[in-house]
């Protein structure tokens, strides 16, 4: 018996509530990105975002001074390796 025929038999002997709550689990495992429309669920479920890169982009900004201790941290480290 394969681990996924395991699986099933184990849920199909489980309660309806506890059968809803793995369900829940597994979908929660595969997140649908909302782009756009939020209302409009076949359009996000055609959406593959299976390899893209860089989901926050345009979200999430670097400061305009992030680089500014660049030389403080490279001297702490550097004063460890002897």
């Amino acid at each position: 018996m394969t681990l996924q025929q395991q699986v099933c038999a184990r849920i199909i002997n489980m309660s309806d509530e506890g059968a809803a709550f793995i369900n829940q689990v597994i979908n929660n495992m595969n997140p649908v990105f909302l782009i756009g429309k939020q209302n409009a669920k076949s359009d996000i479920e055609s959406i593959d975002v299976s390899k893209r890169i860089g989901i926050g982009k345009g979200l999430i900004e670097d400061p305009a001074d992030f680089d500014k201790w660049d030389n403080e941290i490279a001297d702490l480290f550097e004063g460890i390796v002897k």
